[in-house]
């Protein structure tokens, strides 16, 4: 049983989950601003490990 098919086998792989829920959430924070601060946050880890 092959997990990664060979062509992602040799990239790094991220998983997350926001951590924040609830039926107001929606009200503080849009889906495009919380995918921009998840796109900063990941741009400065890779920063961090190629450092």
């Amino acid at each position: 049983m092959e997990v990664l098919h060979e062509e992602y086998a040799k990239k790094r792989r991220l998983r997350t989950e926001e951590s924040m829920g609830g039926p107001f959430l929606i009200l503080f924070f849009s889906d495009a601003k919380l995918h921009t601060a998840l796109e900063k946050w990941l741009k400065g880890l890779k920063k961090a490990v190629e450092a």
